[in-house]
């Protein structure tokens, strides 16, 4: 059914059926913006939150 629906959507080329599922999935569990949950950038700058440009962490190459 749903799985029908989301593959016929894809094939119309509108928008991508995980897209859709996103959206039905977002309503039923309320998710919210990054900023609702962390603040925006300017926030977190002016909270001094210790964002470093320069740390390394997941994601960041590390000299061996």
């Amino acid at each position: 059914g749903l799985l029908v629906w989301c593959l016929f959507l894809e094939s119309t080329g509108i928008c991508s059926g995980a897209w859709f599922l996103a959206k039905i999935d977002k309503k039923i569990r309320g998710f919210q913006r990054d900023e609702v949950y962390i603040g925006s950038a300017e926030e977190r700058q002016a909270k001094d939150m210790g964002d470093e440009d320069d740390a390394a962490g997941a994601g960041h190459m590390a000299k061996l």
